[in-house]
């Protein structure tokens, strides 16, 4: 790509985005972003259930006569943060974005401001031609220069667009400039202006608190022992995005879609675990992916002793006494069929990659397309706890076998895949997660309202 057209569309971003957001916070310090890695494959699956930072509604987008074109109109936003990147997502109101036309080509774009700089906010940006070709991603330097622009390579994967655009941003990066905003672009591609644009709110730090809700969940599950429960889950977070470790909350409650409040049983938080999801089949061209990268969690949970259909609200109350609500949304409430333990098999190939499988059960393909689901194949890993009595010897004495749940990794797949294939090499880096290891079967509907759990089956890693 040359120099002249990264400055061009920049030039463009400069004329929408102007003195957005100058006095307003970071927009990382305050804003309410999950803490979550996402896979950046234009995939939005691994996304789950976090909501939309930003929507917009139906607007002009680019025309054709008097038709909004296809994939041009972006519905929303979503922000997620772990460790190492800002995360972000472009929606739009009908499908896939469009990619092709005249001129440079079209394409969604992704930009973030620094609220320092009065008259060219847009300081780092990604975006991409014709939906895939001559990517680019880059930084002004220095940051209130109009032409000055350092490229990073676009091999490392910045965005991409497939379902959805998404794409990843260095913290690294972002920490360099006072950043106060973001704006998503569709470029038209013919010359002119971008046909539709999306920008955050002024971000305001009067009245914040250190802690917020980062998420929440509630499921009707039901497991293989007969067990059957209403889970409430929730996880706060404070004012970087990290999850909070130590105990923020005072009290938890629910107000059902009746208006009446009722109270989360047995409301307590876990100790701190390694949450990994890079486990990923696309059912496309049935290739799999592995990232055995995980991020620390903690969340709150409870039951409630009655779920039924429509708008539950959450209300936490920290330990600074603040309130803060998050609403839930149930679409159904159902028992959904049960993966038996029994049915989970493992075995080695001879090259020593290891192949799990499962029985698909009877009737999952009956279910009405609300209530379309998943099967989440999960593999938990525990180390021994060896506390002060701890002894390593037979079976049966002091302190052997006793085990610590420290983490899991979650594979979600398309409801008919019954196997799951990992390489040698995935082995040898699972087995330096734990001493053991447990897989379970779960199948979940897509809207997360529903949940059937297998037992544990233990799982023997080895290399072969």
């Amino acid at each position: 790509m040359s120099k002249k057209y990264v400055v061009s569309i920049l030039a463009v971003v400069y004329f929408i985005f102007g003195a957005f957001s100058a006095g307003h916070c970071s927009l990382l310090s305050k804003s309410l972003i999950p803490f979550k890695t996402i896979i950046v494959d234009g995939d939005p699956t691994d996304w789950g259930n976090i909501q939309a930072f930003k929507t917009d509604p139906e607007d002009s987008a680019c025309l054709v006569g008097s038709t909004i074109e296809s994939g041009t109109d972006i519905k929303s936003v979503y922000l997620a943060i772990d460790n190492e990147y800002l995360y972000w997502r472009l929606d739009t109101h009908s499908g896939n974005f469009a990619c092709d036309g005249p001129g440079m080509g079209k394409g969604p774009i992704f930009n973030l401001s620094d609220q320092s700089i009065p008259n060219f906010t847009s300081v780092i940006t990604w975006g991409t031609l014709g939906c895939g070709s001559s990517e680019f991603f880059a930084k002004r330097v220095p940051k209130d220069a109009w032409y000055d622009y350092e490229q990073y390579d676009p091999s490392q994967q910045w965005g991409a667009i497939g379902a959805v655009a998404e794409g990843k941003i260095p913290l690294s990066l972002i920490n360099e400039y006072e950043i106060s905003g973001f704006m998503g672009i569709y470029y038209s591609g013919d010359g002119q202006y971008p046909c539709d644009t999306i920008f955050s709110d002024p971000l305001d730090n009067s009245g914040s608190t250190p802690y917020q809700i980062s998420w929440v969940g509630l499921e009707h599950r039901i497991y293989e022992d007969g067990k059957e429960i209403n889970k409430i889950m929730f996880q706060m977070r404070d004012d970087t995005g990290q999850p909070v470790f130590e105990n923020s909350v005072i009290e938890a409650w629910l107000t059902d879609p009746d208006g009446i409040d009722i109270p989360i049983v047995d409301l307590s938080q876990s100790e701190p675990y390694q949450w990994g999801s890079g486990i990923k089949f696309n059912p496309t061209d049935s290739v799999w992916t592995y990232n055995l990268n995980t991020n620390l969690f903690s969340e709150h949970s409870g039951s409630i002793k009655k779920m039924q259909t429509g708008t539950y609200t959450l209300h936490v109350k920290d330990i600074n006494n603040t309130e803060h609500t998050k609403d839930i949304e149930i679409n159904r409430v159902v028992n959904l069929p049960i993966i038996p333990k029994k049915s989970i098999k493992s075995k080695y190939d001879k090259d020593g990659n290891l192949i799990i499988t499962w029985d698909v059960p009877f009737g999952l393909y009956a279910l009405d397309p609300a209530m379309a689901s998943k099967v989440d194949i999960r593999l938990s890993f525990f180390e021994e706890d060896k506390g002060k009595n701890w002894k390593k010897g037979k079976k049966g004495k002091k302190g052997y076998d006793k085990k610590k749940w420290v983490g899991v990794y979650s594979c979600k797949l398309p409801s008919y895949v019954n196997s799951l294939f990992i390489p040698k090499d995935i082995v040898e880096g699972l087995m330096t997660k734990g001493d053991h290891f447990e897989i379970e079967a779960l199948v979940r509907t897509n809207n997360y309202d529903n949940k059937s759990t297998s037992k544990g089956a233990k799982l023997k890693l080895k290399i072969k």
